[in-house]
């Protein structure tokens, strides 16, 4: 599969100022300065869960549920300021529930969204009612029944590590099946690198050319924002992001090419606003960079806290104990000693090109073909 790569600076990333956007200008400002982001990949043959990768330096990659295929994009416009500031505020608005995740203004595609998915045949199995359009392959429904089957079991499932018994509690959520990316973006407002979302409801892209891994990632992926949202969880978001990314077992970012890796070596993204960034409805720049950073995040408090300590932070935010925006202070580290400790824990776990890396890339490509 031929791989196009396409690098466009970032400076035109820039957000309105209004009280409502503080976190954003803030956000803006971390990524001027000479850094650049690729445009997201698109998934042809395979993508976060979730999904990319950037080079401030260099170029980045994929995003959400996986590791999705490039498309050349010639020559990018800049966009009226009216986008500007219509992308700014997608990139806080977490929309956890509504239809397609879509907003005000999206009432049309709403009603087609409807229409389609009233064309969908219904399965009941796993505990869960899996609608999916007439031509999705069988092979597909059979791997994501098998998938949900496995996310429930008490033996088998990572995702328990985390959420222990309280997975019993919560039903598992309906899963909508596409027939491919196309089908399902046309009648959603996630971003156009996705190839799932979550909004109440597990939606993905059912095309056999993603491949099983990044099919049976996805799944899991979505589960994962399935449950936090049922203990009550709607923020931090970097904790949805990198749960998500770590518990499906998600690799796309060591790509070299994506130049990711560089990135979050030199720069991050202001881990306050990480709380709110929704990289499922911005565009993909930004949510090439929020996966990534939210994945590294969450292996930050892993390594200090190991298992019962991310249990422990998922369970006081469920229970109103700890506020969102002060779940990464739950390190036990802040301001200078938190940069710091950041910046050592990144060179030893995020080697650019070390051999795991690679081997990890390599493996990647492989399950890609």
């Amino acid at each position: 599969m031929t791989i196009g790569v396409l690098a466009v600076c970032l400076t035109w990333l820039l957000w309105p100022e209004s009280t409502e956007l503080a976190e954003s200008t803030e956000l803006a400002e971390s990524l001027d300065g000479g850094a650049r982001l690729e445009e997201a990949r698109r998934p042809a043959a395979e993508v976060a869960s979730t999904q990319r990768e950037p080079t401030f330096g260099a170029s980045p990659g994929p995003a959400r549920n996986g590791a999705p295929s490039r498309e050349v994009v010639p020559n990018v416009p800049e966009p009226a300021a009216a986008e500007i500031t219509d992308r700014a505020g997608r990139r806080f608005q977490v929309r956890w529930g509504e239809s397609g995740l879509c907003g005000l203004g999206d009432a049309r595609r709403v009603a087609q969204r409807h229409a389609l998915l009233g064309t969908f045949i219904a399965l009941d199995a796993a505990g869960t009612t899996v609608r999916h359009d007439p031509h999705v392959d069988p092979v597909v429904l059979r791997e994501v029944l098998s998938v949900l089957g496995t996310v429930q079991s008490p033996s088998q499932s990572p995702i328990r590590r985390v959420f222990g018994r309280e997975l019993d509690r919560l039903s598992p959520p309906e899963v909508y099946v596409y027939r491919d990316v196309q089908q399902m973006l046309d009648v959603s407002c996630v971003n156009r690198a996705a190839i799932g979302y979550y909004d109440g409801a597990i939606h993905l892209s059912g095309d056999p050319r993603h491949g099983i891994e990044t099919l049976k990632q996805t799944v899991v992926h979505e589960y994962v924002h399935h449950v936090l949202i049922g203990l009550g969880v709607k923020v931090p978001m970097w904790l949805h992001e990198g749960l998500a990314m770590k518990l499906a077992g998600e690799n796309w970012w060591v790509d070299p090419s994506l130049g990711l890796v560089a990135w979050l070596r030199d720069q991050h993204l202001p881990f306050e606003a990480m709380t709110g960034a929704f990289p499922h409805t911005a565009d993909e720049k930004f949510a090439l960079a929020a996966y990534y950073q939210s994945l590294a995040m969450l292996e930050f408090l892993w390594e200090r806290q190991g298992d019962d300590g991310v249990a422990a932070l998922v369970r006081a935010l469920a229970r109103g104990e700890l506020d969102a925006k002060e779940a990464f202070s739950s390190t036990g580290v802040s301001g200078d000693a938190l940069e710091q400790a950041w910046r050592e824990f990144l060179a030893r776990r995020y080697r650019e090109r070390d051999e795991p890396m690679q081997r990890l890339h390599e493996a990647a490509a492989r399950n890609r073909q």
